[in-house]
């Protein structure tokens, strides 16, 4: 609608530039015509002045002639006798020039008349165009004012559809964004709840490894204290032990000094050492099937599993490298007399063994194995010197 209406508008204001350049030309012939009519007006108002000076003239003639008729009455009588001769008279040529002359005048009073009639007229028909052109150029002007108006306002009706256009496209990209934004909100409360609930399972995971390391470490400390009270039972035995032997060596050897000098002899006679071979050897399958049913593969002689320390592993091969040389000791001398403190001494040492293997045993099960083998440096030495005790029977 509002196409229509503003070309309508436009076809009236170019149909009255049309009809205003029409009457610019009309009124530009008329002036051109106005002027021409001036100009004859002119023309007729010096003719007019020519003609009274002709008429003065011929007026002042008249007069002259009448002064010399007065005058010359003797001369009358010669033109009374020759009137065919003469030709028109004087008068009668002033008379037809008066005549001519009032025609003359009697129509240039009327052209005057026709002239200042037609210039009313003209001038009116001037002041109505003007009036007219004043009008259509008014209402030109109003019409092109409306125009524009209109154009304007269909201009800002389009401006209007296009905001509107673009306010619809940023309200639904708004749209758009906002549930992004929301949709990112809830991901963001997701993963914060998530990351509570991994918090609350890392503290708790946390708090279960804190009880289950302070359990470890009370267990630590109570398999450190069974293994100090283990080790202090097995230093009390072993100065026991060594009590023992020192009590029951100490007769042994007064009884054995008067006979020192038939040690010898003694060593020399044939005895049989097969029984204290079977006891040894009973011992030694004894200390293995105590590690069989442990559910340790112990070898007497040569053990890869139990990892200890260096002066043990010394003591073992020591005490593996004597048994063999006393069976060999034996065995060369078989005419000795076998001494039964020498099978006391196995006796103890064997026992000592089982009791240290079963040590062994125990502590490796405990699984506290560093901490398994926590003799001092003084048990060490006792029972290195436990052993050397042993040395002068090989």
């Amino acid at each position: 609608m509002l196409g229509r209406g503003s070309t309508k508008p436009k076809e009236d204001v170019a149909v009255l530039l049309k009809r205003v350049d029409e009457q610019n030309e009309q009124i530009g012939r008329l002036q051109a015509k106005f002027r021409d009519v001036t100009q004859a007006y002119k023309n007729l108002l010096n003719e007019k002045k020519a003609l009274e000076i002709i008429v003065k003239s011929v007026d002042t003639k008249t007069a002259l002639t009448a002064s010399s008729r007065s005058v010359s009455n003797s001369d009358v009588s010669e033109a009374d006798f020759h009137p065919a001769e003469s030709g028109p008279s004087d008068e009668d040529k002033v008379h037809s020039l008066t005549a001519n002359i009032q025609v003359l005048l009697d129509n240039k009073a009327k052209m005057e008349e026709v002239y200042k009639a037609e210039r009313k007229k003209l001038l009116g028909d001037y002041e109505e165009m003007r009036l007219r052109c004043e009008k259509y150029r008014l209402e030109c002007d109003k019409k092109l004012e409306v125009a524009k108006s209109q154009a304007q306002v269909q201009e800002e009706s389009q401006n209007v559809i296009l905001l509107r256009n673009e306010n619809v496209d940023l309200k639904k990209k708004i749209k758009n964004l906002s549930k992004q934004f929301e949709n990112k909100c809830e991901e963001l409360i997701q993963a914060n709840g998530e990351l509570k609930q991994l918090k609350m399972a890392h503290n708790e995971q946390m708090c279960g490894d804190e009880t289950k390391l302070a359990d470890m470490r009370k267990l630590l400390k109570e398999a450190n204290e069974s293994n100090e009270r283990r080790v202090c039972e097995l230093e009390t035995r072993i100065a026991d032990l060594c009590a023992t032997i020192a009590a029951h060596e100490s007769p042994s050897l007064h009884a054995n000094q008067p006979s020192e000098s038939n040690t010898h002899s003694r060593l020399s006679e044939n005895v049989d050492f097969d029984s204290a071979v079977e006891q040894i050897v009973y011992l030694k399958k004894f200390i293995e099937t105590t590690a069989k049913e442990s559910s340790i593969n112990f070898d007497f002689n040569e053990d890869f599993h139990l990892k200890i320390d260096l002066n043990f592993s010394l003591f073992f091969c020591k005490l593996n490298y004597r048994i063999p040389l006393l069976r060999d000791a034996c065995t060369k001398n078989q005419n000795s007399c076998f001494n039964p403190s020498i099978t006391l001494h196995l006796a103890h040492i064997l026992d000592f063994t089982i009791d240290l293997s079963k040590f062994l045993i125990l502590s490796k099960f405990s699984l506290l194995y560093p901490l398994s083998i926590s003799f001092n440096l003084s048990s060490k030495l006792q029972l290195l010197t436990f052993f050397d005790a042993t040395r002068p029977l090989t």
